[in-house]
Order: C-alpha cells, then sequence, then structure tokens
C-alpha cells in the first residue's frame, strides 16, 4: 500500500522482529518525547551511538 503513495500510521508495542523489519520509518516516542525518528534500518545503529544498544537487545 505504502508504494501506491498513500501513508500509513501504524502503533505497536512490542513488535516481532519479522513485523519490524516491515517498517519503512520509526518515530519513538517515550512520555510523550521523541526519542527517535528516521529509517528503521538505521534505529539500532543510532541507539548504539548514545549507549542504549544493550537496552533494545533484551
Amino acid at each position: 500500500i505504502s508504494e501506491q503513495g498513500p501513508t500509513i500510521i501504524f502503533t505497536i508495542s512490542h513488535p516481532r522482529y519479522s513485523i519490524f523489519k516491515l517498517f519503512d520509518s520509526l518515530t519513538l516516542l517515550a512520555s510523550g518525547k521523541l526519542m527517535y525518528q528516521g529509517p528503521a534500518k538505521k534505529a539500532l545503529e543510532y541507539f548504539a551511538s548514545v549507549g542504549l544498544v544493550d537496552f533494545f537487545m533484551h
């Protein structure tokens, strides 16, 4: 659907990896604050750069 032009907004808590890898972009909020916005494939790299990768790996 997204390749045809419309924007799709999807909310999910604790997605399985098989679902997560289907995401093109990612917006993460925590307590109403923006934690990450960008390509889903770059999220782990970003959180590793700020020292939070262990949190997301467990």
